[in-house]
């Protein structure tokens, strides 16, 4: 039950991190600044879910590799948020 709990999370995370990404409005952001590296990953959908669901975790799990980076205003606001309702999660978890 957990694990699926944590799943939904990670999804829904991953999805409002791609959301926020794919129309930042003026200037760039994290989808379009891999989608320069990577001229394939404009059209490709499932590349950008991978993508996010990796930057989630790695931010949820306090790891961040600090290749996947917030750009915009919008995306450091989503990742401070996310910091905050995970580390409620994880400390929840660990008093479980």
């Amino acid at each position: 039950r957990i694990c699926v709990a944590l799943f939904a999370m990670c999804h829904l995370g991953a999805c409002v991190w791609y959301s926020i990404g794919k129309d930042p409005g003026e200037g760039d952001s994290w989808v379009t600044i891999r989608s320069y590296d990577s001229p394939t990953l404009a059209s490709d959908h499932m590349q950008h879910y991978t993508y996010s669901l990796y930057f989630v975790l790695t931010t949820m799990t306090t790891v961040g590799y600090g290749d996947i980076t917030p750009i915009s205003y919008d995306e450091v606001r989503f990742c401070m948020l996310l910091l905050m309702f995970s580390s409620v999660v994880f400390a929840g978890l660990m008093g479980t």
